[in-house]
């Protein structure tokens, strides 16, 4: 995944800030598409639900997304590539669950065991961008399936970030009828 990094990033510096850079929308948009989703969900899912929306991604995809796009050149990545891939493997095949399940839990961990288990939560998020992007998701907002999501693509420097030069906030908001469904969001230089 060419984003974990800065998904590391990001996380440690939010942290840093009063205010959540990715909280704000008055950032300009710089590109706004559109994309459609499936029109049903397929058995075994994983599902990430927020407040009144919820993406569901098939095992079958999610597994395809991580076998060809999460890296694993490093051994925490591996690590985290093969917990995801596992447990992937392990689920009831009329089961959606809850990508939190796939998590790892941090606490009491080394550094290295804390790497994988950061890892394996950026990597199941990243497979759902992914699969949004490739109209993959089946979408759910206020219960009921929707058909498209409008993509808008934010960019803006947050001059509140001064404790380094990471203040270009990118912020990737899936949106339908003005319901936030899904968001990625990093800082760069």
């Amino acid at each position: 995944m060419k984003f974990l990094p800065i998904i590391m990033l990001f996380v440690s510096s939010v942290t840093l800030a009063d205010e959540d850079p990715c909280e704000r929308t008055d950032y300009p948009v710089t590109t706004v598409k559109e994309f459609k989703t499936l029109v049903d969900n397929n058995f075994p899912s994983v599902y990430r639900q927020d407040d009144n929306s919820k993406v569901t991604v098939s095992v079958l995809k999610l597994k395809s997304i991580i076998e060809k796009e999460m890296r694993s050149h490093r051994p925490y990545l591996k690590k985290a590539k093969e917990h995801l891939l596992s447990s992937l493997q392990k689920l009831p095949l009329t089961e959606s669950i809850n990508e939190k399940e796939l998590w790892l839990n941090a606490s009491n961990m080394n550094s290295e065991e804390q790497q994988v288990a950061t890892h394996v939560m950026a990597g199941i998020q990243e497979a759902f961008v992914i699969a949004l992007f490739t109209e993959s998701a089946f979408v759910e907002v206020n219960s009921q399936p929707i058909k498209k999501l409008q993509v808008r693509f934010l960019e803006g420097v947050d001059e509140t970030i001064t404790t380094h030069e990471h203040n270009k906030v990118k912020n990737i908001r899936f949106e339908s009828d003005n319901t936030l469904v899904f968001q990625k969001c990093w800082l760069a230089k």
